[in-house]
């Protein structure tokens, strides 16, 4: 839900105990208050992602927390990190142990919802929009991170795992053109994932205009790495297949 004004608040680090409905672990910073030319950005339903790739010589991947988070200018970003046991493969039983296998071409679900309740794994930013001049219209630029760890064994040779995969999709999505406060058809946008890796953003109004999205892959290493690349230590990345984006207005 929405509202029309937004004290300022500061989420520098905080940690949500285990309890059911609750991601493991939430972060961020929200600084930026409401103005005309400030829009609220929600992203939810963030459920389902693909492993495009693998970080380990044997094709299997010992997962064992994935890290998503939407960030936008002024340093303005929400994370929420979940940890095995609440991920889950195929929509299969979940893992007991600290980690669990994933391979390429499966479907890693988050898991920790309860029945009946909302998703639990929503987060939201505050974002200036960016004038574009002789080019059109405002738009709104912001990132949205997905890193996977894998389980640390370090000081394991053959082993060689404790890497991290990071898929980073940048989206411009163009400003509104009328001011809602809360979600709608007008201004949320479905996540359609092209080719397992690749993201549209689908406007629920279809007349609206369409957001524009650019990934970028890498590895803990901080190197582009294009999918399909062997290699040990190479990093797990999970392309996100689910989710909506929404912005609405913070002010009238």
């Amino acid at each position: 839900m929405f509202v029309k004004t937004l004290k300022l608040v500061t989420l520098s680090t905080i940690l949500a105990t285990a309890m059911p409905g609750q991601a493991q672990e939430m972060s961020g910073n929200k600084t930026l208050g409401s103005a005309s030319d400030v829009w609220r950005i929600e992203m939810r339903n963030l459920e389902r992602f693909l492993a495009m790739t693998s970080g380990d010589s044997d094709g299997v991947s010992e997962v064992r927390s994935v890290k998503i988070s939407l960030v936008g200018p002024d340093r303005q970003f929400h994370s929420v990190t979940e940890v095995n046991p609440f991920l889950s493969i195929n929509g299969g039983p979940r893992s007991r142990d600290n980690s669990i296998d994933v391979r390429v071409g499966d479907r890693v679900f988050l898991e920790r919802l309860e029945p009946g309740k909302m998703d639990t794994y929503n987060m939201w930013i505050h974002a200036k929009e960016r004038p574009q001049g002789d080019l059109g219209d405002p738009v709104l630029n912001f990132e949205i991170k997905v890193a996977t760890r894998e389980l640390d064994c370090a000081g394991d040779r053959v082993c060689k795992r404790g890497s991290t995969g990071v898929i980073t999709y940048y989206v411009s999505l163009p400003r509104p053109t009328a001011k809602y406060n809360r979600c709608n058809a007008q201004n949320t946008y479905r996540i359609s994932a092209v080719n397992g890796a690749s993201m549209q953003l689908q406007p629920l109004n279809r007349r609206a205009p369409r957001g524009v999205v650019n990934v970028r892959h890498e590895t803990s290493g901080g190197h582009v790495a294009s999918f399909g690349a062997k290699g040990v230590n190479q990093g797990v990345e999970l392309a996100m297949q689910s989710g909506e984006i929404c912005i609405a207005s913070t002010s009238r």
